[in-house]
């Protein structure tokens, strides 16, 4: 990914990028939940954090719907294969008691 300011911050976006492998467009699922929707918006956070706005349906009702979820907590519905965390520690990806 190419952007045209090399500082700090885009390091930190690209190599967050780079590690969890999440692309606009492309379609999530949480296991927990059961949401699938597609990627619509990232939020990145200072200590490594990576967030990811899916938009889909709401399963009881059909109608939009929008959520947010921490991107190793996700299955790619194409490949089902799950996120993989950043090099970065701390979040709810590093808890001992998170069941996947």
């Amino acid at each position: 990914m190419a952007f045209s300011r090399k500082n700090k911050t885009t390091e930190q976006i690209v190599e967050q990028l780079d590690d969890h492998g999440i692309e606009f467009g492309s379609k999530y699922r949480d296991p927990a939940s059961g949401f699938v929707g597609e990627v619509q918006s990232m939020y990145f956070y200072k200590h490594g954090c990576l967030r990811i706005e899916l938009r889909g349906r709401n399963r009881t009702t059909g109608e939009p719907a929008a959520f947010v979820f921490d991107a190793p907590e996700l299955v790619a519905v194409e490949t089902a294969q799950q996120v993989p965390a950043g090099k970065r520690k701390g979040g709810p990806h590093d808890l001992a008691t998170v069941a996947r």
